[in-house]
């Protein structure tokens, strides 16, 4: 069973027996199609379907209270009933009524058989080639898109499920300003779960705060289409407007487009990275400037921007006069506790170093680079020649010759071995690697069918314990983040993923990182080794200073190791408390009027 395409819960029982007395009525099904599976041998079937109540009727109470149990949003509802010897043979749904409505692709939609009753003799349901009896009610099985399935009753007692339609939350992204209590601007709320459930809670502190949230990357187009009325304006300079960016800022070096040969202002598609000495009078941000043309436009006063970069006013100070630039990372305040993870602090690895990546960057390939032959779980995708990953990086690689010669021959030598091994797996599985052929290739994906470009398994990770088999054989995560080479620091789920599995890391990200993580109350590992790659603004030096600690972890033996991992466990059971208690929201909120 494919666990991307099947997912598996349980609720608990909010519902009665009301569903049996709706009105159900059976809906066509295309004369091919009985056809067909006459032809397969099923000669003798009563009927190929069973009756529905959908939502285009009344729906009970209860099913809006477990909207949010799902993770899904642009629900739709079908309660379906199968009596005595109804049967629906192995199919693949085509969702056309669903994506037509809600114009979207049916890759995108996913779907949901809700178990209203315990399981009855006679009762069946398969889904992706597995069978499934014994149920009980509550329980519910979510696939995606074409996942074949079938059911069947040839007991003696009616069989009930809800049938939910839907789109993902973690596919399904709110690409847009989502606006609460914004004067002039219509601030119906976004049907989406995650801002419903997730964002807002963590926002809304009453009920006339004005808020907007920003989920996307660059430029805030919808910005230039709002315009306050004079009642308006009073209003958001008197209580404040609340600007929350939920990625990092796009930044860029103002007047330097000149100087990038490759004729835009940013260096990496969407955002730059630049050297570590740059005027941070000269930083600009894609978003910023939006808000600054929005502020400036409607003559407002009082607006803070809420940002997930560490120290943001000390960077942008360009800004400053025109808006309260603070650090306050939704994201960070939005994420959830891995479903189902038992795992406790447990010495029993045989490996050192974990490296999880998917969507390529130039530091990521030179960690992994550097990380594939030791004894490690590292995921990369990708090869490249040195010639080519040498070129395009903020500094001079071919200058670790002298400065640093030993992580220089290592990097040359393991090029090689990539170039020969990749691609290097760990929980997902691709037979081509994909060639990076030129120096400025940007936001290359792995050659995956099940995930297209923009789409990654991480978004999974974060709410199902997909990795514990090979976090717990690993004693250190070393992060990549996606950003390196620039001066604000920020983190990600990924430093949330290793203190739930209770491992230390060492994160590869812009300098200060560490620094922002121990600002929020979490605990890192200077009492084992040397964290001072943090506090090194000039990348060159924190990299080198990166895989020198690498290298000195590598010569311990796993021996060693295992004894330093057991002096560190009072550190990693408080970094696994604090993120529960302070971050982690425990699943959707489910409503219970």
């Amino acid at each position: 069973m494919n666990n991307e395409r099947v997912t598996r819960g349980h609720l608990g029982k909010l519902w009665g027996d009301d569903f049996k007395y709706l009105p159900y009525k059976k809906q066509p099904i295309t004369n091919h199609e009985i056809e067909t599976w006459r032809n397969m041998g099923y000669d003798y079937v009563k009927s190929f379907t069973g009756s529905m109540y959908d939502n285009r009727n009344p729906m009970p109470q209860w099913v809006r209270d477990i909207e949010g149990a799902f993770g899904l949003f642009n629900q739709s509802y079908t309660f379906y009933k199968m009596t005595t010897l109804e049967i629906m043979p192995i199919h693949s749904d085509h969702y056309r009524t669903y994506c037509k409505l809600n114009e979207v692709d049916p890759n995108e939609v996913y779907r949901v058989i809700l178990m209203l009753e315990d399981w009855k003799p006679g009762h069946y349901f398969e889904l992706d080639g597995v069978g499934y009896t014994n149920w009980k009610a509550g329980d519910w099985f979510k696939w995606h898109n074409d996942t074949p399935h079938a059911a069947a009753n040839i007991g003696v007692e009616d069989r009930y499920t809800l049938q939910v339609t839907g789109q993902n939350i973690y596919s399904g992204q709110m690409n847009s300003l989502l606006c609460v209590n914004v004067p002039n601007v219509d601030t119906k709320q976004s049907s989406h779960l995650f801002f419903k459930y997730s964002i807002v809670p963590r926002i809304e502190d009453n009920l006339t705060r004005s808020f907007m949230v920003y989920m996307d990357n660059s430029s805030i187009k919808q910005l230039d289409d709002i315009t306050h009325d004079i009642n308006g304006k009073d209003i958001l300079n008197k209580n404040g407007l609340h600007i929350y960016l939920y990625e990092p800022l796009c930044s860029y070096l103002n007047g330097a487009t000149a100087k990038y040969k490759h004729g835009t202002k940013h260096t990496q598609g969407f955002y730059s990275e630049f050297s570590h000495d740059i005027d941070f009078q000269q930083l600009r941000a894609d978003e910023l400037d939006s808000i600054l043309d929005y502020i400036t436009r409607n003559n407002l006063t009082n607006v803070t921007v809420h940002t997930c970069d560490y120290e943001v006013e000390k960077y942008y100070p360009y800004y400053n006069s025109k808006m309260n630039l603070v650090t306050d990372d939704l994201f960070l305040k939005t994420q959830e506790n891995i479903q189902d993870l038992t795992n406790l602090a447990n010495d029993n690895f045989t490996k050192k170093f974990m490296n999880l990546n998917w969507r390529y960057t130039k530091h990521r390939n030179l960690v992994a680079t550097y990380l594939s032959t030791t004894d490690s779980n590292v995921s990369w995708y990708f090869k490249t020649t040195f010639d080519v990953l040498s070129q395009d990086l903020p500094f001079k690689l071919n200058e670790w010759h002298i400065k640093h010669p030993t992580q220089f021959r290592i990097l040359k030598e393991n090029t090689e071995y990539v170039n020969t091994n990749s691609p290097l797996i760990v929980d997902q599985f691709t037979s081509e690697a994909v060639w990076v052929n030129h120096p400025h290739l940007m936001n290359p994906w792995p050659n995956m069918a099940e995930y297209k470009p923009g789409t990654t398994p991480a978004l999974f990770n974060g709410v199902k314990n997909t990795l514990g088999h090979y976090y717990s054989d690993i004693f250190v995560d070393v992060i990549n983040e996606t950003r390196f080479f620039q001066p604000t620091a920020n983190f990600s789920e990924k430093v949330f993923q290793a203190m739930q599995y209770m491992k230390p890391f060492i994160v590869v990200a812009p300098p200060k990182t560490v620094e922002y993580i121990k600002s929020l109350g979490f605990k890192t590992f200077s009492d084992f080794w040397d964290e001072s790659y943090d506090d090194e603004y000039d990348h060159s030096e924190r990299l080198a200073k990166i895989f020198k600690l690498i290298d000195s972890l590598n010569e311990r033996s796993i021996d060693d190791l295992k004894n330093i991992y057991n002096r560190m466990i009072p550190i990693l059971e408080h970094n696994t408390a604090l993120f529960t208690e302070k971050f982690a929201n425990p699943g959707y909120r489910i409503k219970r009027n």
